[in-house]
């Protein structure tokens, strides 16, 4: 790892770590992650700054002025192609890629008045390159935010900023996968049964990854060298 948190704050302060879509599933673990290693660690929800609002989302970094961030913001539809809508592709793009890119611009912001290298992760989905159907909006928005993620690497490393992607499979206990185990069934006519039987044979794990392994890797990531970046880390169980 490249230090210990209290290595890579500004002077004697606990670095601060905010974390977007924090206050449940993958969110929630990798706030609770953070604070295992020493950080003062934040979840951010869409009560607290909808991210794709510019002005509440550049208010809560600028008060937290965070060293870390995690983009754990994320949503999804299933549909068939010829069912597909505007507005479900409409509201998962601005979600799942432009809060991101939202997000990124308000840390560019803060850095007029506080020059600080930051280190970002954004959580993508193996959906970027993994096509499965139901889900074109989705995956392509995953495809869409994994490819910010490298361009904004490229374009921030000469500042020292880290900006990586962990892409988890599907992950156990959240209201993502509640949603998508329910809607497969609909659409697909299989049981539940069925669908996690399937689920299980893409996986070489033979189980579904859990919230925390995801956000093991998210903090090893952050701290992670200053080499890495413009990376995308699978966590999926090798599906």
């Amino acid at each position: 790892m490249e230090g210990s948190p209290e290595d890579l704050g500004r002077g004697p302060e606990t670095p601060t770590a905010l974390v977007f879509g924090g206050r449940s599933g993958i969110g929630a673990a990798c706030v609770d992650r953070l604070r295992m290693v020493g950080l003062r660690a934040t979840g951010v929800d869409k009560i607290d700054a909808d991210v794709r609002v510019r002005r509440p989302v550049w208010e809560v970094i600028a008060d937290a002025n965070p060293r870390y961030v995690v983009y754990s913001a994320g949503v999804t539809a299933l549909d068939w192609i010829g069912d597909a809508s505007y507005m479900d592709f409409k509201r998962i793009m601005d979600i799942n890629v432009y809060g991101f890119i939202n997000v990124m611009q308000g840390l560019l912001a803060l850095n007029e008045t506080h020059e600080v290298p930051r280190s970002i992760v954004a959580i993508t989905s193996d959906a970027a390159w993994r096509p499965m159907r139901t889900s074109l909006n989705y995956c392509a928005s995953k495809a869409a935010l994994e490819m910010a993620v490298k361009v904004a690497a490229r374009e921030l490393a000469p500042r020292g900023w880290k900006v990586n992607a962990v892409a988890p499979g599907k992950v156990s206990d959240t209201s993502m996968t509640e949603y998508v185990d329910k809607r497969v069934t609909e659409l697909r006519g299989w049981s539940a049964e069925e669908a996690e039987d399937r689920e299980l044979a893409s996986n070489t794990l033979g189980r579904m990854v859990h919230p925390v392994e995801v956000a093991e890797v998210v903090v090893s990531t952050l701290l992670g060298p200053q080499a890495q970046t413009g990376a995308v880390i699978p966590v999926n169980g090798g599906r």
